[in-house]
């Protein structure tokens, strides 16, 4: 690990069932080593990207918009944070909520930005 050096987490969810997963019924959280720093700016710099997270849906038929993230300061035990702009080490834990029904047999990608202190 190298200080001051970015990392991009992917979080990668899959259904492997015959069945759908429930409309609505989808949550990630994920909370985030000390030694990290959420990056609360758009991912990809100049890219084509302009949220802090990138969703690859892949054939989930799930959706993921910037008012489906929460974020949390108390290691996740509620998810009511605002983070700052930029890097904000207040951020220790990050839940998305994707919307729709999961399909079956599915799965889709989740990246964000940290910072390693």
């Amino acid at each position: 690990e190298i200080p001051g050096a970015d990392v991009v987490y992917s979080l990668t969810v899959s259904n492997s069932n015959s069945s759908p997963v429930d409309t609505g019924s989808l949550q990630l959280a994920d909370v985030l080593p000390a030694s990290m720093t959420f990056y609360n700016g758009d991912i990809d710099g100049t890219g084509p990207l302009t949220t802090n997270f990138e969703f690859v849906a892949g054939s989930s038929g799930l959706t993921l918009a910037a008012s489906n993230l929460a974020y949390s300061n108390n290691g996740g035990s509620s998810y009511a944070y605002t983070p700052a702009a930029g890097y904000d080490a207040s951020v220790n834990g990050v839940r998305f909520t994707p919307q729709g029904a999961m399909a079956a047999n599915s799965s889709f990608t989740i990246r964000f930005r940290t910072r390693i202190k």
